[in-house]
């Protein structure tokens, strides 16, 4: 954005901006939406794990929390995700929701395993 500190050129744009980032930073996304994002983000680009060769899956994802809006990923493994893939999934989300000039948060979670008796 451009201002002037001189003439006060911009400022409308600026506090339009500002409105826009805060009703974002409040917005909630439903489970099935950003499920069916993630689904289509997985499809276009696979989960790559930080460490080790095991194949990595995204089960299920939800918001838990807004301002900043906070998403919980669970995933089949107890490794986490490369920063890279974290940060696809955050531009994904980004860019589907409207989640303009506000962070994201992505917590990776892990299935427990269950033991069988």
């Amino acid at each position: 954005m451009f201002l002037s500190a001189r003439t006060g050129k911009g400022l409308g744009v600026l506090f339009d901006a500002v409105d826009r980032v805060h009703a974002a930073r409040g917005a909630r996304v439903t489970t099935g939406e950003l499920n069916r994002l993630l689904a289509r983000a997985t499809q276009a680009n696979a989960p790559k794990a930080d460490k080790g060769n095991q194949p990595v899956r995204i089960l299920f994802g939800s918001q838990i929390g807004t301002a900043p809006p906070t998403f919980a990923v669970s995933i089949n493994h107890p490794v986490d995700l490369h920063f890279s893939y974290r940060r696809y999934l955050e531009n994904r989300i980004r860019e589907a929701f409207g989640f303009e000039g506000t962070p994201i948060r992505l917590k990776v979670r892990h299935r427990a395993h269950r033991r069988r008796s």
